[in-house]
């Protein structure tokens, strides 16, 4: 996996104001009234900025995207490790603002309850659920990291619709985590658009019944999607997705493979401007 992630969220956001109190065309003796009652002074969104913060939230996207593709992968012992770090680890938080902090904490209690999950679909949405909290701490701060799409791979075969998934999958991702409606809906489109069929897969591997039964759920949770307000839902609604592929990688056998595509196509963020 590329770990060139030093530039990752270098969460800097320098604010300057100036408050312009006359003109130069006022005579000398004028008398300028500068309102004071019922204006509210604008917040600087908090953004620290400084090594640590950077090297702390480049650890952070390295072990939630290590779940994540370990889930989808089928390997839950290496999806446990990774959730069992960010639980447990807060290299330099104690550092960062409150508000901030405040995030961590709700952030690392989410992971926390990955080992307390008893099926893969609560596991899944226990991932989601922690990412969802990155997603909220970059919008309170008004920063983040970003991503540049690439193009959605075209074709009806069966190693593309695999690779359409796996976009729908990343594009849910990183808008789960950057809290961005539009790039979320780009991902969850492509489920209502699922064709595969039981026709397509290696005979004897899936029972028709099951194929039907997991893309038909998939479609559902597409439909589901276009409805869907708040970002509760949406954390759920990926946990359920990236539950189904893993569920299907699993009675496929192909967890292994699908990590290592995952791994070699990761999508690294840039630095918010």
């Amino acid at each position: 996996m590329r770990t060139s992630f030093a530039i990752l969220l270098s969460l800097s956001l320098p604010l300057s104001l100036s408050l312009v109190t006359g003109c130069d065309d006022e005579p000398d003796d004028a008398v300028v009234e500068t309102p004071t009652d019922g204006v509210e002074e604008p917040e600087a969104p908090i953004a620290p900025s400084n090594a640590e913060t950077q090297r702390l939230m480049a650890e952070h996207f390295i072990k939630a995207n290590e779940a994540r593709q370990a889930l989808i992968g089928d390997d839950l012992d290496g999806a446990r490790t990774a959730m069992t770090w960010l639980a447990e680890n807060n290299p330099g938080g104690e550092s960062l603002p409150d508000i901030v902090q405040g995030f961590l904490t709700q952030m690392r209690a989410n992971a926390g309850t990955f080992g307390d999950a008893t099926t893969l679909t609560e596991a899944s949405i226990a991932f989601a659920q922690t990412a969802q909290q990155c997603g909220e701490c970059h919008a309170a701060v008004e920063n983040g990291p970003s991503f540049t799409a690439p193009p959605m791979p075209e074709g009806d075969s069966l190693p593309a619709q695999m690779q359409r998934h796996a976009w729908a999958a990343d594009r849910m991702w990183e808008g789960l985590i950057t809290q961005d409606e539009a790039l979320f809906e780009r991902g969850t489109a492509i489920l209502d658009e699922v064709n595969l069929g039981p026709d397509q897969l290696p005979q004897g591997v899936l029972e028709p019944e099951t194929v039907t039964s997991l893309i038909t759920h998939i479609q559902e949770l597409g439909q589901e999607a276009e409805g869907a307000e708040d970002w509760d839902t949406r954390a759920n609604l990926y946990g359920r997705f990236i539950a189904t592929c893993s569920t299907c990688h699993r009675a496929m056998g192909v967890g292994a493979f699908a990590r290592q595509v995952m791994e070699e196509g990761t999508n690294e963020p840039t630095a918010a401007e």
